[in-house]
């Protein structure tokens, strides 16, 4: 069987070999006037000196780096190191710039965690380091490489932007409390009864108000036999040209593909809303597994606060809005991560309202989800209780390799 094309922008495209990128791709060792600059792959001994350049990133509130140094160069050495790399400039020896490349699918490469010494900007350190991610994500067999900057971070677009990246989605990060309307799901000998996927949709319809619907709206989870039907809706949806197709997983997006959308159907993960035999809304959630880090527990566990900004895409352990008081109305604990969202304006904001009883059901704090910049689209979730999380929309960038 010959594997779809992923929808939207997120498509297949021919890759460049090493010889026709930009001369800027092909940078190796540069010589500057300060000295030597040397790209290559991080050590453990770089530590200090690129946690004592991070440390003022965004002033006082330091850099999440330091949180995820440890993880990364484990990740690079250990069973994974086919498919990620941290990459360390150096200037005569010294580690004056970083940058974190990895794949997120057989084809997709991720680039985050850019940083240059403040001392050493401006001079070469930052186009050596997306040069050579882009050689490393071509080398993992990559035909695609993406990356997050918000819309504020003019330096790090204009820097993507040389290098053929362009813009193919505004996203921005909503969360809403749990649900717990109906729910019956007690505790009972310390653990937490979940709700069958039926019991939720009854439940999670009474919750956004649409059990006794005149207009007989549905809420289900479908299998991978619905395949067809969801990819052709999927394939025609009004919203994809906004979301770049993308599916978005805590703090990184790849193409939402054939192969996936299966796995998450047969998976149960696939719910819907619809109204005489028409999709209103769609979204794919995934619960977090007990073993897995809660990523906004972080910050609670450290001795400071990770700041809510970043200059590219954060996976490991990405804050929510600190400091906003109304941040705090929504609890934290394991979460209903929502990957891909679709549909009108209306139907979102009762299917999510729907998600936030489904996370109640399993016994899930709350919900988290990623939706194009637009303002009906805004409206739409306030009127489900989610709120926007951070203060500027984060801007999706992609290229051919």
């Amino acid at each position: 069987m010959v594997e779809r094309s992923p929808i939207g922008h997120a498509t297949n495209q021919k890759r460049k070999t090493a010889k026709g990128m930009s001369d800027e791709a092909n940078t190796t060792n540069i010589e500057s006037n300060e000295g030597e600059l040397v790209v290559r792959p991080a050590r453990a001994e770089d530590r200090e000196a690129v946690f004592a350049f991070c440390a003022r990133t965004w002033g006082d509130d330091g850099d999440y780096i330091p949180y995820v140094w440890d993880k990364w160069l484990a990740d690079m050495n250990g069973d994974s190191a086919l498919h990620g790399v941290v990459l360390v400039a150096t200037l005569d020896g010294r580690p004056v710039g970083i940058t974190h490349v990895r794949m997120l699918s057989d084809d997709e490469a991720w680039i985050e965690g850019v940083r240059v010494d403040p001392a050493e900007r401006r001079t070469g350190v930052g186009r050596a380091l997306i040069g050579h991610a882009l050689k490393a994500a071509q080398a993992f067999g990559a035909t695609v490489a993406r990356f997050f900057t918000d819309e504020t971070n003019v330096a790090s677009q204009q820097l993507f932007a040389r290098f053929g990246f362009t813009r193919i989605a505004q996203m921005l990060r909503y969360a809403a409390p749990a649900l717990t309307f109906g729910n019956e799901t007690a505790a009972q000998d310390g653990r937490t009864t979940k709700a069958t996927a039926k019991e939720s949709a009854e439940n999670a319809l009474a919750a956004a108000g649409l059990a006794d619907d005149p207009v007989g709206l549905q809420l289900t989870t479908l299998g991978e036999d619905a395949f067809e039907r969801i990819w052709e809706w999927l394939t025609h949806s009004t919203l994809t040209p906004f979301n770049g197709g993308l599916e978005f997983i805590g703090w990184t997006a790849r193409g939402l593909r054939e192969p996936t959308l299966r796995e998450y159907l047969a998976g149960g993960k696939v719910w819907l809303l619809e109204g005489w035999d028409t999709i209103l809304a769609l979204a794919i959630a995934e619960g977090q597994d007990d073993e897995e880090p809660d990523e906004d527990l972080v910050e609670e566990e450290s001795e400071t606060e990770i700041p809510n900004k970043d200059e590219a895409y954060f996976s490991v352990a990405k804050p929510e809005a600190n400091g906003n008081s109304d941040d705090r109305a929504i609890p934290r604990g394991k979460a209903l991560d929502v990957r891909y969202v679709d549909g009108s304006a209306d139907g979102l904001s009762r299917l999510c309202l729907a998600l936030r009883e489904v996370a109640g059901q399993r016994g899930l704090a709350r919900v988290r989800l990623w939706l194009p910049e637009l303002l009906i689209l805004a409206d739409a979730m306030a009127g489900a209780g989610y709120e926007r999380r951070g203060d500027e929309a984060m801007w999706v960038y992609q290229r051919a390799l």
